[in-house]
C-alpha cells in the first residue's frame, strides 16, 4: 500500500503526462511529428544496448525511469491521435 503522499504524486504525474500528451497531439503534423520522433530517440537504450540494466552503471536507472516516462507520454500521444 502506498503512501497518501505518494498516490498524491502519482496522480499528478498522471494528469501532467494527460495535459502534456493532449498539447502534443495538437500540435500541427509535422511538429507533432518531429516531436514524436524525438520522443522514440530519447527512449532507445543508450549505447544500442539490448537489455539496459542488466550490468550495473551508475544513472542508468535514472536514465531509464525517464525512458519509461517518455514512453508512456508517447503511447498516450499516439492514442490520442488514432482517437481523432
Amino acid at each position: 500500500m502506498q503512501t497518501p503522499e505518494i498516490e498524491i504524486l502519482e496522480a499528478r504525474l498522471l494528469a501532467q503526462r494527460a495535459v502534456l500528451a493532449r498539447l502534443i497531439a495538437l500540435l500541427p503534423e509535422g511538429d507533432r511529428r518531429g516531436l514524436t520522433d524525438w520522443l522514440v530517440q530519447a527512449t532507445m537504450a543508450p549505447d544500442g544496448q539490448e537489455d539496459p540494466g542488466a550490468v550495473p552503471v551508475a544513472g542508468v536507472p535514472g536514465s531509464m525511469a525517464r525512458a519509461a516516462e517518455l514512453d508512456e507520454i508517447l503511447a498516450l500521444v499516439k492514442g490520442l491521435e488514432r482517437r481523432d
